[in-house]
């Protein structure tokens, strides 16, 4: 059950970030919902995961935008274990942190996509400019998202999910 609601999570995330989300951008920036799944996962649930759940989203995303077969699951498992890690080392509660923590990610995953894109041979821009003004908003509204995907998730596993002596997680 705990599996398939993860299975789902990352769907919807998915979905929503393929279609919705990109018409919700202010100043040409969105939130990155499936990355704010993906980290809420790994934060709540432990590193390997948030490795299960960046592998099956990155696989997704590159069944649907191609530019190299394995680029985003190369990106959301290295962002689901560095999420799940950090999160475990670093803190344990708060949501404002979380939603600071979810914005930090962000600005991870464009970095290391961008560090992918020079691997593999494709010309980048300027690089602060393309920082300051798409990824910082963007990082802005993905921790706004993802304070609310880290409640709603942590009540989700806590109502549905919690048994006496054991773990909530998946």
């Amino acid at each position: 059950m705990r599996k398939a609601l993860a299975v789902l999570l990352i769907l919807v995330a998915v979905g929503l970030d393929c279609t919705i989300m990109p018409r919700i951008a202010i100043f040409s920036a969105s939130a990155r919902l499936t990355l704010c799944v993906i980290v809420a996962i790994s934060a709540l649930t432990g590193p390997v995961n948030g490795v299960i759940c960046g592998f099956l989203a990155g696989i997704l995303l590159d069944m649907l935008f191609p530019p190299v077969r394995g680029f985003y699951a190369i990106i959301f498992v290295s962002i689901g274990y560095l999420s799940g890690w950090l999160y475990e080392r670093s803190m344990q509660e708060g949501v404002v942190a979380f939603g600071f923590f979810a914005a930090g990610m962000h600005v991870a995953m464009e970095v290391i996509g961008l560090v992918l894109y020079a691997v593999i041979g494709f010309k980048i821009g300027n690089v602060l400019i393309f920082l300051l003004r798409y990824v910082l908003p963007s990082a802005v509204l993905s921790g706004l998202v993802g304070m609310v995907v880290f409640l709603f998730l942590r009540w989700i596993l806590s109502t549905l999910f919690m048994r006496r002596g054991r773990n909530v997680g998946f």
